[in-house]
């Protein structure tokens, strides 16, 4: 998969229609330091523009897998655009993610807004609620995200206590 003309294609169609974005998952570990192998592209949107956007990526070639009320997965046939995926939302999530987005170079010269360490945790989190067997390797992406400079420990462990996952985060606190 070629991430730089994906991020580039989807950067521009965000751009020109206004539609805020961060660049979450595997390549905002890679962004904030780490060397996190991914196969996938991963966006967070405004649910909002849900529908302008699959819109979009299917004008360019992607086939739609799955939409459900809070991401959708979509793949290329075209190997160099491979597969991305999408995590919409909104309200105080959306307000909270876009007010502190940072530019940060994400693969090759590509710079674009990407997701703080303690929004990536929080969203681990979900992904090691939902299925524990992502615990594996989310946590190790924890792991990695608990040591950028400037990361607000306590907020993460907060919101893992508030899903009941305060042994998790002891956890891969004390693996670090």
């Amino acid at each position: 998969m070629q991430f730089e003309v994906v991020l580039r294609a989807f950067g521009e169609f965000f751009d020109r229609e206004n539609i805020r974005y961060a660049v979450i998952g595997g390549l905002a570990i890679q962004a904030w330091g780490g060397s996190r192998f991914t196969k996938d592209a991963d966006l967070v949107i405004d649910r909002e523009v849900r529908d302008r956007v699959i819109a979009f990526a299917e004008s360019i070639g992607y086939e739609t897998l799955g939409v459900f009320d809070g991401y959708s997965n979509h793949l290329n046939s075209d190997e160099d655009l491979g597969r991305i995926d999408f995590m919409y939302v909104t309200g105080e999530t959306a307000r909270k993610i876009f007010a502190s987005i940072e530019n940060r170079a994400v693969i090759g010269d590509v710079v674009a807004p990407v997701a703080r360490p303690e929004h990536l945790a929080m969203m681990k989190a979900i992904s090691m609620k939902n299925r524990p067997a992502r615990a594996l390797y989310e946590g190790d992406d924890v792991r990695l995200l608990l040591k950028v400079p400037g990361v607000n420990r306590a907020e993460v462990r907060e919101y893992f206590a508030r899903h009941g996952l305060l042994e998790l985060f002891d956890a891969i606190e004390k693996a670090g």
